[in-house]
């Protein structure tokens, strides 16, 4: 309703700029919240970088041999594309904000699929100390409800390719977990 109100007051110029700023507004609250929670410096990471300066994800959760990235995604469904009923109107959007991005760049599974993969090969990621990785956990914490849908979870699987990470690995690579904020708030 917030985002909405301010997009709908907006002139063009600045609507271009809310989205992005948005996004971060939702990373920084999450951030505040895992610190809130009391994890360890070490135990979680904000925003962590690859050695060349690439993220890697939002935010990356250590324990022992397991990671756990996390993408915070506070993209929202357009209301004609999660209401029409029309597949060919929602699928798209979907895939735009969640599976594989634009010409902006890559989004949700496309930003985790290719930060776990670099991660398998052996790039260095700033801060987090080099070993073989027992299990590395794909989440995806998202503030668009319609995400949780039955069924979803199950789609977005589907568009997860693991039989590729894991010929690079022995490590063990999860399914995509898919949360919503209220879960991911109620977990911490």
């Amino acid at each position: 309703g917030l985002y909405w109100t301010v997009f709908g007051a907006a002139d063009k110029p600045t609507r271009g700029k809310i989205g992005g700023t948005y996004g971060r507004g939702f990373e920084a609250y999450l951030h505040n919240r895992v610190r809130r929670a009391g994890f360890a410096l070490d135990a979680y990471l904000e925003s962590p970088l690859f050695a060349d300066g690439a993220e890697v994800c939002d935010g990356l959760f250590v324990e022992g041999s397991s990671l756990i990235l996390c993408e915070y995604k506070s993209s929202v469904l357009r209301a004609d594309a999660k209401l029409s009923g029309r597949l060919d109107l929602l699928e798209p959007d979907i895939c735009k904000k969640f599976v594989t991005g634009d010409e902006d760049g890559r989004k949700g599974i496309a930003q985790l699929s290719r930060s776990i993969e670099r991660l398998l090969r052996g790039e260095a990621v700033i801060g987090l100390p080099s070993r073989n990785w027992s299990i590395v956990q794909p989440v995806m914490v998202c503030l668009e409800h319609a995400m949780l849908c039955p069924g979803m979870s199950g789609y977005l699987n589907s568009r997860f390719d693991r039989a590729l990470l894991r010929k690079l690995s022995r490590s063990r690579i999860t399914p995509l977990t898919l949360i919503d904020i209220e879960h991911f708030e109620d977990l911490l």
